[in-house]
């Protein structure tokens, strides 16, 4: 009577033991997945962030550099009334001032795609960990139901 006790306790409890391994490998399948979509949701967040970003410094920056070409051309056709030579020095008023904001655009343009960089390589590294996670969850399962 005890060895029939003691073989149905040993494998009715290994038979548990491979249930709760199961439950436990689904519960985890099911959090890194919640997990990746949720990277994914603030990936694509992240990037659109950033290209409006992008697009707010160009949309800033455009009207300044217009309103300086324009009055520029304004005083460029006044000027040169009194003289050929302020018309030049005007121009290269104009040219300057487009200098120094072309560096001020392109500086925001590779801040944003280096941001943007820095996110997809996160994202990246926290779906390997995700991933790590889950297969290392699987085999110890694995092991522990055997």
């Amino acid at each position: 009577m005890r060895i029939g006790t003691f073989i149905k306790n040993l494998f009715g409890s290994t038979k548990e033991s491979a249930e709760n391994a199961e439950a436990f490998m689904a519960k985890a399948e099911a959090f890194a997945e919640e997990a990746k979509q949720k990277v994914s949701e603030y990936s694509e967040k992240a990037n659109v962030v950033l290209e409006e970003v992008v697009e707010s410094v160009k949309e800033n920056a455009a009207p300044i550099i217009e309103k300086a070409e324009a009055f520029a051309e304004v005083a460029k056709v006044k000027a040169t009334e009194y003289s050929e030579k302020t018309g030049v020095v005007l121009e290269d008023v104009v040219n300057s001032v487009k200098e120094n904001a072309t560096p001020i655009i392109e500086k925001a343009e590779v801040f944003a795609n280096e941001a943007k960089v820095i996110v997809e390589e996160g994202i990246a590294a926290a779906k390997v960990k995700i991933d790590e996670l889950v297969n290392n969850s699987t085999k110890e399962s694995k092991k522990d139901a055997e």
